[in-house]
């Protein structure tokens, strides 16, 4: 669970970039459309293509101080964005009111930690 560092044009009040198509691109607009009704919060969802090109252009934007609010990215993807020094943090105490808990944060802290000890990159 992090964010970016930085900011997009205020276009929206979130600006996501996302990588999900098909099933999964249905399953994440569904979650967008949920989050925008109960937040009362605009979501501008950007869907680019997998692999190296998007990676490459959401390290370029974080570095140059203009990334998405929120962006998705691959497991393995992390430890270089962590590197980089691209990723901030998210308070857990103000994730509660959405269900993500103390517990849930960890676990996620868990799997980004076992990434990285195996080497992915």
């Amino acid at each position: 669970m992090t964010s970016l560092t930085g900011g997009q044009p205020a276009t929206a009040d979130v600006i996501f970039w996302q990588l999900f198509g098909g099933g999964d691109g249905a399953n994440m607009t569904t979650m967008i459309d949920k989050y925008e009704k109960s937040s009362g919060h605009s979501v501008e969802a950007a869907l680019l293509s997998w692999g190296n090109p998007y990676h490459t252009k959401l390290a370029l934007a974080a570095s140059s101080g203009r990334p998405p609010d929120v962006a998705s990215s691959h497991l393995s993807r992390l430890p270089l964005l962590a590197e980089a020094d691209l990723l901030e943090p998210v308070d857990s105490d103000s994730c509660t009111g959405v269900g993500v808990t103390r517990d849930t944060l960890r676990l996620h802290r868990q799997i980004v930690q076992g990434v990285a000890n195996t080497g992915l990159k």
